[in-house]
């Protein structure tokens, strides 16, 4: 009776174009299924010090939009569409187990200006898809240029040291699963995953969200 209710008050949306979804339809209309694209085979080129790396979606058109309006725009109800379908990847090109999931963290300037951290949530949602924790090991300890604009060396430095693990007891000797919304050249993931490793983590993979199309394999 409570979610006959809610889906009156409430009929659930299209997490891409935001749609009101037809009985039947979940998270997603059947429009946008047609419409976006998944990553062939699911795997991305995995960044320096990441072991194994998964995407779900071609960064392009209506997902563009979309991841859009999740980071940006307050879409944090996009979410749970987000992480079923980065969690499904995991699991059918990650034959591996993981003590946990984790995310790279948003600048604390950024979460107080959007009032929420779009990385975690998207973490959050995938790890509770695997079965699995989900928590922070990293901080965010300066805050960062936009890298919209940024060619490869320059997206290297940006976030170069700009990491560092919150607690290593937590890291040390933990095969961990590394959360983000998108993959461009990859910088920031090889960023948080070294300094995973350095705190003593025995495997980062890194699962994504959307993929751009030159670290798409």
């Amino acid at each position: 009776m409570k979610d006959r209710l809610l889906s009156l008050l409430f009929p659930p949306r299209c997490a891409f174009c935001g749609a009101f979804l037809r009985r039947g339809q979940t998270e997603v209309c059947a429009r946008c299924m047609q419409e976006i694209r998944f990553v062939s085979s699911g795997c991305a080129k995995a960044p320096m010090f990441v072991d194994r790396c998964v995407g779900a979606l071609a960064y392009k058109d209506r997902v563009r939009l979309a991841v859009h309006r999740f980071k940006f725009r307050g879409r944090q109800s996009a979410a749970p569409a987000f992480g079923r379908l980065v969690a499904h990847q995991v699991q059918a090109y990650m034959d591996e187990p993981f003590d946990f999931v984790t995310w790279v963290p948003t600048s604390e300037r950024n979460i107080r200006r959007r009032g929420y951290d779009h990385a975690r949530l998207l973490a959050e949602e995938t790890a509770r898809r695997l079965g699995l924790a989900a928590r922070q090991t990293l901080r965010r300890v300066r805050h960062t240029r936009p890298m919209y604009g940024l060619g490869a060396a320059e997206r290297r430095a940006n976030v170069l040291d700009a990491f560092r693990a919150q607690d290593e007891s937590m890291v040390k000797g933990a095969r961990i699963l590394l959360v983000d919304d998108i993959l461009t050249t990859g910088s920031t993931l090889s960023e948080c995953a070294r300094v995973l490793r350095e705190a003593g983590a025995v495997r980062v993979c890194g699962a994504v969200l959307a993929v751009t199309k030159k670290t798409r394999r």
